[in-house]
């Protein structure tokens, strides 16, 4: 797989749309633990 070709700018938007879908599943997973690690405290405090 080289650089040259006629579906280069596919490639390129491709590896663009893959590096969007992983940078929205990590900041949707940092969001998913960041909201845990503030709630699961109270929870287990109020639960006792």
């Amino acid at each position: 797989m080289t650089a040259w070709g006629p579906n280069t700018a596919e490639k390129k938007y491709f590896c663009i749309y893959d590096n969007t879908l992983i940078f929205v599943f990590l900041s949707f997973f940092f969001f998913f633990f960041l909201v845990s690690w503030v709630y699961f405290p109270h929870f287990i405090l109020a639960q006792h």
